[in-house]
C-alpha cells in the first residue's frame, strides 16, 4: 500500500512537534552562525564489528575565531541481521543493519584561551534502530548516553535523535536528503536542555566517499540560539580482521 505525501509529511511533522523541534519563534537573544568542517573515517572489520574515526572544528562568527573542536573513536557492533543496501551504491554498509550498538570515547578541546574555559573529556555510549519504509524511505532512530568529565564535575546527559531520509537520482546525481530532530536531555537539571532541527544532503561520491553538506538549528534553555553550516566528508574503508586471529 503506498502512503500518500500528505501522510508522510503529517508523519514528520507529528514528530518534529512531539520532540519539540521545528522551525522557531524569533527570540530577544542574538543568534550566533558557526561554520564545523567535519572528517568521518568508518572502518569495516567484518559483518559484526566496526570503528569510527571523527573529528571537527568550529569557526563562530561572534567569536571571529576557531572556537573549539571535537575528536571522537568508537567501536560500532552490529547487533542484528542484514537488510539490502538502501542507497544506490551507498557506501555506507552502517544503513543494511537494523540495529547498531556504538561504545567510544570523545574529547572536546577548548580553543579560545578564555577564562574559565575547560577542555571536556566524554565516554558514550549507542544504540541506533533503522527501520525502512517502502523502497526508498529510512527512519533511524538514535539513543545516546554520555558522561562527561568536566574539570572537577561529572556530568550525564541523554541524547536521543530521529532522522527521515529517501534516497533518490536527480539528473543522474545520487543524493539522499534528510531531516533530523534531537533533544539533549541533562541529568543535572533533569530536563531538556537545547533541541536541534538539521536539514542536509548526503552525495555519494565513487565508491568510498560521501559528501554531506548541512544546516542545523540550536535552540537552549534559557540561552541564545545559535546556527551551524556544517560540511562533513565521510572515508568509508574495508579493514577486515578475523575474531580467532589475524588475516
Amino acid at each position: 500500500m503506498i502512503v500518500s505525501w500528505k501522510r508522510r509529511i503529517a508523519w514528520v511533522l507529528w514528530a518534529m512537534m512531539t520532540f519539540g523541534l521545528g522551525p522557531k519563534l524569533p527570540c530577544l537573544y542574538a543568534t550566533s552562525t558557526t561554520l564545523a568542517p567535519e572528517a568521518d573515517l568508518y572502518l569495516t572489520h567484518n559483518n559484526i564489528f566496526g570503528s569510527r574515526l571523527v573529528g571537527f572544528l568550529n569557526y563562530q562568527d561572534t567569536a571571529k575565531q576557531w572556537t573549539s573542536g571535537y575528536y571522537e573513536y568508537t567501536v560500532d557492533i552490529g547487533l542484528k541481521s542484514f537488510f539490502r543496501r538502501y542507497v544506490y551504491r551507498d557506501p555506507n554498509s552502517e544503513k543494511t543493519k537494523y540495529i547498531i550498538m556504538r561504545l567510544g570515547y570523545a574529547y572536546f578541546p577548548d580553543m579560545t584561551e578564555t577564562v574559565g574555559a575547560i577542555d571536556e573529556h566524554r565516554a558514550l555510549t549507542e544504540v541506533t534502530f533503522r527501520l525502512p519504509m517502502g523502497p526508498k524511505w529510512l527512519w533511524t532512530q538514535s539513543n545516546k548516553g554520555e558522561i562527561r568529565f568536566l574539570d572537577s564535575e561529572t556530568a550525564g546527559r541523554y541524547r536521543g535523535r530521529l532522522k527521515l531520509e529517501r534516497s533518490l537520482v536527480v539528473m543522474g546525481i545520487r543524493m539522499t536528503p534528510y531531516a533530523a530532530g534531537e533533544g539533549f536531555y541533562d541529568l543535572r537539571i533533569d530536563q531538556f536542555e537545547r533541541f536541534l532541527t538539521t536539514f542536509g544532503i548526503e552525495f555519494p561520491w565513487k565508491y568510498s566517499v560521501i559528501l554531506e553538506p548541512s544546516y542545523t538549528h540550536t535552540a537552549v534553555l534559557h540561552g541564545p540560539p545559535a546556527e551551524t553550516i556544517g560540511f562533513t566528508i565521510q572515508k568509508h574503508l574495508a579493514m577486515p580482521f578475523a575474531l580467532g586471529g589475524t588475516q
